[in-house]
């Protein structure tokens, strides 16, 4: 009987013919290297250097696969242990066969703990193709891993049809954008609007995000105004051999990404800008819905005992009980739910008005209210936003 692939891949094993090659990953807004995948060669006796696709499609029909797996992450560890202070996080590809395998979060977990290496520089890949499989084992398996303190990222995401409830309930920590919404799909306005929905959508779900195949300098711009946090890619660095990405983790010097946070970067990135300058002037940030009695706290630095959350009446209601005499009347006229509803009736775009709370310690302060009317495309509701701002302490 002739050897089959399968035989051929445990000699490979034994002879040292297999060997862990390396992705590095750059922040895409600094060009620091920060983490890096795992992936495998096959060199024969020969010295011919096989490529995965030559191999893992046909290993993957069988449990060869998860042979190979288990080989990649052993190797990965090895690195990183090696490494030592100058280890990065390193990701390693899992076949969907490993989903149904017995204890592979405790497997995992035995294995970092041999080479000691913190769980916060491995990480889980698995395709998005996989998800189309059986959904509630790779939820539990996702689970398990999440449980022992282990990052999962979903790889070439974009390339199957993962669904929005799989990304809610799986605990997945790394979304990779597949190449091909890369090459092909930016390549149209209308892809460019799909890609960057991809990238709204992991932004909302706190998502890490990394943009794989980046091989020229007009996708890394794409990438960074779309607020992508890492670049994999042919532009700054193909997969190499472990030396060779030992002497790069060793290396001071980053890529060139011309980064310019204005003119570079997404509306994520600047939509935070404005939020920390806003921050920072305004102590009390409150949002309030005025038809439905409700509001959302955003910031609190004036009153630690006022709930985030709750009826905007009991809001007004504990506003007046911190201010004393005359300034509780004017309080209440200005700013009660009904008070406002008046004014936005008489369409007034916004109230304002200066009050003096007391505080429990006793302390004074005069506080500048201004709300804001708001509208909402998607909703009726009167919408206030109010921003308090502290513009003397009276002693």
């Amino acid at each position: 009987m002739e050897p089959t692939l399968v035989d051929d891949l445990f000699e490979a094993m034994e002879s040292h013919e297999l060997i862990a090659y390396y992705q590095p990953q750059y922040n895409a807004n600094t060009g620091i290297l920060v983490s890096a995948e795992a992936l495998v060669r096959w060199k024969d006796a020969d010295g011919n250097i096989k490529m995965p696709s030559e191999f893992i499609p046909e290993l993957e029909k069988t449990n060869a696969i998860t042979f190979l797996d288990w080989f990649v992450a052993e190797e990965a560890c090895k690195t990183i242990k090696e490494l030592g202070d100058r280890a990065v996080p390193i990701s390693v590809n899992f076949s969907q066969r490993h989903v149904n395998e017995k204890d592979f979060a405790s497997r995992l977990e035995r294995l970092l703990k041999r080479y000691e290496v913190d769980k916060s520089l491995f990480e889980v890949e698995i395709t998005e193709t996989a998800f189309l499989g059986e959904y509630e084992n790779i939820v539990s398996w996702g689970k398990d891993i999440h449980e022992k303190g282990i990052k999962i990222a979903i790889d070439d995401f974009g390339s199957g049809s993962t669904s929005i409830k799989l990304l809610a309930e799986m605990p997945v920590s790394v979304l990779k954008i597949d190449k091909g919404l890369m090459q092909e799909t930016s390549k149209t306005p209308e892809g460019k609007v799909a890609i960057e929905s991809i990238f709204y959508l992991a932004h909302r779900l706190n998502l890490e995000t990394v943009a794989e195949g980046v091989e020229n300098s007009s996708q890394l711009k794409l990438m960074q105004s779309f607020d992508c946090q890492k670049i994999q890619g042919f532009l700054f660095a193909k997969p190499m051999p472990k030396e060779e990405f030992m002497l790069l983790c060793g290396s001071s010097k980053n890529v060139a990404v011309n980064y310019d946070v204005l003119t570079d970067g997404g509306q994520f990135g600047t939509i935070d800008l404005l939020l920390e300058a806003i921050y920072k002037k305004y102590p009390l940030i409150v949002y309030g819905n005025l038809s439905k009695n409700s509001y959302l706290i955003m910031k609190n630095n004036v009153d630690k005992f006022i709930p985030s959350t709750g009826s905007f009446d009991e809001l007004t209601q504990a506003g007046i009980e911190m201010r004393e005499g005359e300034e509780k009347v004017i309080f209440n006229n200005t700013f009660s739910r009904l008070a406002l509803l008046k004014a936005y009736k008489e369409g007034k775009e916004m109230v304002q008005e200066v009050t003096v709370v007391t505080k429990k310690d006793g302390k004074k302060l005069k506080i500048l209210t201004n709300d804001y009317f708001v509208k909402m495309p998607t909703s009726k509701d009167v919408i206030i936003i109010g921003f308090n701002d502290i513009i003397e302490e009276i002693s």
